[in-house]
């Protein structure tokens, strides 16, 4: 899932954060109908976009690659058919849309419209 959240700071200010990472899908169906509004949301393999508009793992050294926030926090969550590759940036999303669009039907001529 992607999903978007607005985290206050100590300073008054307000933090974005844009995150894809799996989430329990009971969950999430949960907080999108309304029925949990309140308490934590567990997020595994966590990416992010990064510098340039690339992919990162928060996974690192010092991370183990899973967060936790509030779902107070969430402003956005959007389903993703495939998980976004550590290194590309949007480009991958654009190559999914535009291999989707080539395979819609076609529509057949009929042989009326081959006469004109």
């Amino acid at each position: 899932a992607f999903i978007q959240f607005y985290v206050p700071e100590d300073n008054g200010e307000t933090e974005t954060y844009y995150l894809y990472g799996q989430v329990s899908k009971k969950l999430l169906n949960k907080v999108a109908s309304n029925q949990i509004e309140h308490g934590f949301i567990f997020m595994k393999n966590v990416r992010y976009w990064g510098e340039n508009d690339t992919i990162r793992e928060y996974k690192d050294g010092e991370n183990t690659g899973d967060l936790v926030y509030r779902i107070e926090d969430i402003r956005r969550v959007k389903m993703i058919r495939t998980e976004p590759k550590v290194g590309m940036g949007y480009e991958q999303f654009e190559k999914q849309e535009s291999e989707s669009e080539e395979k819609k039907p076609v529509a057949s001529k009929s042989k009326a419209d081959n006469k004109l």
